[in-house]
């Protein structure tokens, strides 16, 4: 096979403030990488890396396309881009095969790393994410069929008149997720994910402890958190008619998946939160 990659990496530095007791600096990152999957061999032109037609969306490598595509399910449309909905239950339709919805790979990612000094504090706040790709919450597709994730809960009953087009039948909720998500394995496009994320990646204030000069060492204690807070997190592909868009409960770093299977999530554990005191001794 044939791979052609390309890339930016970019760092700079800066120091905004450096006055008296106070002096700020910034570090900031930042990287793209994408590629182009140019020629697989005379016989082959679709590899598919991990999964399988049967799981929620499979990593797939084209000629043309780029390593790091995802095929799934969708729901089909028709030759005006519109749902099609079966006219007698109600329910969506599935396209008779695995489509392309996206990229487990982001287009981007980046850190901003501020360190601000006043006299024997230092205050460090590391914020970093990633822009774009995507993940496929197997979690939520699983437990959509038992009816336990929140957006199930609306229209469960067919009195509230849950119509996916103005002359479909009514649905309930329990017949539209059991139906999309198949079970174990579903219709990948209704549990994708826009996987950008910008968080809070760690926090620390530091302060030196005063030391005698006879005792040779030097001493600095700092409060330190991890994982502090997300920012901002993506949203689901698919504007769901009566349900919208759902913000990504999960944590994308998380993601179960390693090698060429990623870009799926199915239970992995969740992220931590860490709080701590640092004692550092330098001799």
């Amino acid at each position: 096979g044939n791979i052609q990659n390309s890339g930016v990496e970019l760092v700079l530095n800066a120091t905004p403030v450096r006055t008296g007791k106070l002096t700020w600096d910034i570090a900031f990152n930042f990287g793209h990488n994408k590629n182009k999957v140019i020629k697989l061999s005379e016989d082959v032109k679709t590899a598919y890396l991990g999964g399988g037609f049967g799981r929620s969306a499979t990593p797939v490598v084209t000629e043309g396309g780029s390593y790091g595509d995802l095929a799934a399910f969708k729901w089909a449309k028709n030759t005006d881009g519109s749902y099609v909905v079966n006219p007698t239950t109600g329910l969506p339709v599935s396209t008779t095969v695995q489509e392309h919805i996206g990229s487990f790979n982001p287009k981007a990612t980046f850190g901003i790393t501020n360190t601000i000094s006043y006299g024997k504090f230092t205050l460090r706040a590391l914020v970093d994410g990633r822009i774009g790709g995507i993940i496929v919450s197997g979690s939520e597709m699983n437990m959509a069929f038992n009816g336990t994730p929140e957006v199930t809960a609306k229209n469960r009953e067919i009195s509230e008149g849950w119509k996916l087009t103005s002359s479909s039948p009514a649905i309930t909720s329990q017949q539209f997720w059991q139906t999309v998500s198949g079970g174990r394995y579903g219709w990948g496009e209704f549990f994708a994910y826009d996987a950008t994320n910008i968080r809070l990646r760690e926090l620390s204030l530091g302060y030196p402890i005063p030391v005698p000069t006879s005792l040779k060492f030097k001493a600095r204690i700092a409060f330190v958190a991890r994982n502090v807070f997300f920012i901002y997190r993506g949203s689901s592909l698919m504007n769901i008619p009566g349900i919208g868009k759902r913000k990504m409960s999960f944590d994308p770093d998380m993601a179960l998946g390693n090698g060429n299977y990623q870009g799926i999530q199915y239970y992995s554990m969740p992220s931590t939160r860490s709080l701590g005191l640092n004692l550092q001794l330098t001799f």
